[in-house]
């Protein structure tokens, strides 16, 4: 089998998830595939921007490119995230006078604020979340 454009997409839109049967390429996640002699660059745009899911994503592209055309294939593949827009929903009822939910959270040297914080804070509806805590938090 040739190494070109044509023949890597329709490896890849075959390529399923062995835990659910969930098609990689089903929601139009190609954007673009560069093929320089053995080298193979791989656009992506996902919704799960886990570090986990990307390196299993990218090893089964890799074993697959590898397995149908030789092992000395090099892929690259980059990856876009698309955020997925969903409402927040507060639960119970409003408090009434309040305007604005703010969220504030201590920052990790290097860091900054954790990624499951900031992830919790926006699940819970707030409208800002500052990178600040003890004292200036709470002025």
């Amino acid at each position: 089998m040739d190494l070109n454009k044509k023949n890597i997409e329709n490896l890849l839109s075959e390529i399923t998830f062995s835990d659910k049967d969930e098609k990689l390429l089903q929601n139009n996640s190609l954007i673009n595939i560069q093929v320089f002699g053995s080298e193979v660059v791989i656009d992506l745009e996902i919704t799960n921007p886990t570090l986990q899911y990307k390196k299993k994503v990218e090893s089964l592209c890799i074993k697959f490119l590898q397995k149908t055309f030789s092992s000395d294939v090099n892929c690259k593949i980059n990856f876009s995230v698309k955020k997925v827009e969903q409402e927040n929903k507060i639960k119970g009822n409003p408090i009434p006078g309040v305007k604005n939910i703010i969220a504030c959270s201590p920052p990790k040297e290097g860091v900054g604020a954790h990624p499951t914080i900031v992830y919790t804070a926006d699940l819970c509806g707030a409208d800002v979340i500052l990178n600040l805590g003890g004292v200036p938090a709470i002025a």
